[in-house]
């Protein structure tokens, strides 16, 4: 727990008693972000009781569990087998995957019992490259962890994959910093890695296929939200 987040008094014994009724390895709780001028649910489940599978799509989709250390109640040997790596700054990332594969069941709260305060700078708004590296390292080794023991669930990694280098990539582009260029580079290399099948493709919806050809051409989407951030108004309809 980070010394500006806390937990509602009730978590330890609300999270336990979910476990041992449950006769599950994890029990994890809703989370509360909160920022100066308000607050945000998430995430939020109504399933009580999840498989591995279950669970780790909820991670990818951002459904239900995530890859929040802190917000969770854990069988012990959970950690001990899978423990959190030195030198990395998203230690969460490089072990929640794995601890949720070797869980048998899992449950969620859907009470609010921790509170996770936002701060105004981030991953990229630190401009801290080595953060940058540490984050997308963990990202693809998650990849290629669901590969191997999710494949079902691969083409919705990869889909996340697209999610994150666009996101990532339209900050750095909005704030037009010529220090970032090499972390523009990389992304748009990190994205071009990631590939769809033509089955892939057809599983998904219309508005996942708009995001995999937005992703794909980062620099001239970003440049079409310049120009509508410039002169407003639905400039163009190609990349609503």
């Amino acid at each position: 727990v980070e010394s500006d987040d806390w937990l509602d008094p009730d978590f330890y014994r609300v999270l336990l008693a979910q476990l041992l009724d449950n006769n599950a390895d994890m029990a994890a709780s809703c989370v509360k972000r909160v920022y100066q001028n308000g607050e945000q649910l998430y995430p939020y489940s109504d399933q009580k009781v999840y498989t591995p599978d279950e669970a780790m799509e909820t991670v990818i989709t951002g459904t239900g569990f995530t890859v929040m250390a802190c917000n969770k109640l854990y069988k012990r040997k959970l950690v001990t087998s899978n423990p959190f790596p030195e030198g990395h700054i998203h230690e969460d990332d490089y072990v929640m995957y794995k601890i949720i594969a070797d869980c048998e069941r899992l449950t969620f709260c859907r009470d609010v019992f921790y509170h996770y305060r936002q701060r105004r700078h981030g991953t990229i708004g630190s401009g801290l490259s080595c953060r940058f590296e540490d984050k997308y390292d963990s990202y693809f080794r998650n990849a290629d962890f669901v590969q191997m023991h999710f494949p079902q669930l691969l083409w919705m990694m990869k889909r996340l994959l697209c999610q994150y280098t666009t996101n990532d990539y339209t900050e750095l582009f909005m704030r037009n910093d010529s220090n970032s260029l090499e972390m523009k580079k990389r992304l748009r290399n990190w994205r071009k890695s990631v590939r769809f099948t033509a089955d892939e493709l057809n599983r998904m919806s219309r508005q996942d296929r708009k995001l995999i050809i937005r992703s794909r051409w980062l620099y001239g989407y970003c440049g079409y939200l310049a120009v509508l951030r410039k002169f407003g108004g639905n400039c163009f309809k190609l990349f609503e």
